[in-house]
């Protein structure tokens, strides 16, 4: 049975408030902006007789808009799209992955929230247009993600690396093997709303379709094992990390508990959005600006300060 979500209906609650570190101003506009993406499990369901590639097409996540000076590349024979700092040469690197519950969005889908990240940090954004499930589900995208990370290795003085729900998973996912392989080189993780454990948290409001496209040969029973679910996976050697997530997301319990076990081991800082659902920052409301505004604040000052220690 699927649990009842913690906070509904059209106003927040003074327990939804209390939780919240950001926008309790603007709650109600968040909640109704974003009552649209509290059931997102239908987007991975095709209409009868249309295959997974066209259902994907017809869905577009993220704003139509693409940077004019964006270029589409390869890597490790991996697509990836650069968007490069208007002002000058890059001062490092992000590594973006995108949304989409390993099914759905592109690398090409986040310009408008991307060319603004790459102009106010400095760092040159590369995001990474890994194989998609149902096609090529597990291990296919986290091996995408380790090809590329592993080829862009000493070639930044800052590096970071996050995404977006399926594509935080592989940013957790990836930053656990590379330091179980001893090769640790990223300098922060933006974390946005992150389904970090694959099995659910018993408190998610998630039917977990885009899960079993993932991982369609592993019970679910069975998914909680690290290589799969980085929430129970090794957190030394991580670096510090902004998780951001909305009091109304079916995923919150993921990202709550998976900073309360970072801050074991490494800095965490935890935004808690009032009234906003799962992907909320694809729209264009105050409280997404305002936490598009904070992660972009996060990478600049991990920049700052591994510049300022001298770090290679």
């Amino acid at each position: 049975m699927t649990p009842t979500p913690p906070f509904t209906g059209p106003t927040a609650s003074d327990r939804e408030r209390a939780l919240a570190t950001l926008g309790t101003d603007d709650a109600e506009h968040t909640i109704a902006a974003t009552a649209q993406f509290l059931d997102l499990d239908g987007i991975y369901r095709p209409q009868p007789g249309q295959s997974f590639a066209e259902h994907r097409e017809s869905i577009r996540l993220g704003a139509p808009w693409e940077s004019p000076t964006a270029v589409d590349d390869e890597i490790a024979g991996v697509p990836v799209r650069r968007l490069a700092p208007a002002d000058g040469a890059p001062l490092g690197m992000y590594l973006h992955l995108h949304g989409g519950g390993w099914s759905l969005g592109s690398h090409r889908s986040s310009d408008a929230r991307l060319q603004p990240l790459a102009d106010e940090t400095g760092l040159e954004v590369i995001s990474v247009g890994y194989r998609l499930a149902p096609e090529h589900p597990y291990p296919a995208p986290i091996d995408d993600v380790l090809a590329v990370a592993t080829a862009l290795a000493g070639r930044y003085p800052v590096a970071a690396i996050g995404g977006e729900s399926a594509g935080a998973h592989l940013a957790a996912l990836a930053l656990q093997r590379l330091a179980a392989a001893g090769g640790q080189y990223f300098d922060a993780a933006l974390l946005i709303y992150g389904c970090f454990d694959v099995a659910l948290t018993p408190d998610s409001t998630s039917s977990g379709v885009a899960q079993d496209l993932f991982l369609p040969d592993v019970p679910r029973t069975a998914r909680r094992d690290p290589r799969y679910s980085p929430l129970f996976g090794d957190l030394r050697q991580m670096p510090p990390a902004r998780f951001v997530v909305g009091t109304r997301d079916a995923l919150l319990s993921d990202t709550l508990m998976m900073a309360a076990r970072w801050q074991l081991f490494a800095p965490a800082e935890v935004e808690v959005v009032c009234g906003a659902a799962h992907a909320f920052t694809l729209l264009d409301i105050p409280a997404a600006e305002q936490a598009l505004a904070g992660d972009r604040r996060f990478l600049a000052a991990a920049q700052l300060r591994q510049r300022s220690a001298g770090i290679r």
